[in-house]
């Protein structure tokens, strides 16, 4: 894809915004899958006994970083017109 910049706006502006974005989505997303897991761990949270709620969280989770990912990827790859 090739994305044309105007009006003084440069590229790499726009591109480190969008990583910027992306990346603090995956660390707080990863911060909390840490923290599914250690309450698995330490008995906080028995699959057992949960309503599936958390695991859907959890899944959510996976799926928001994954697309994350994925624009990252897109960014990296797109090419410029300026």
């Amino acid at each position: 894809s090739t994305i044309r910049i105007g009006f003084g706006i440069t590229l790499f502006t726009i591109k480190n915004r969008v990583m910027d974005t992306d990346l603090k989505e995956i660390l707080n997303r990863i911060k909390f899958l840490k923290e599914d897991f250690e309450m698995l761990q330490d008995g906080r949270w028995n699959l057992n006994y949960s309503d599936d709620s958390g695991i859907e969280a959890s899944i959510e989770n996976c799926d928001k970083i994954i697309k994350a990912v994925e624009r990252l990827n897109k960014t990296k790859d797109a090419k410029v017109e300026v």
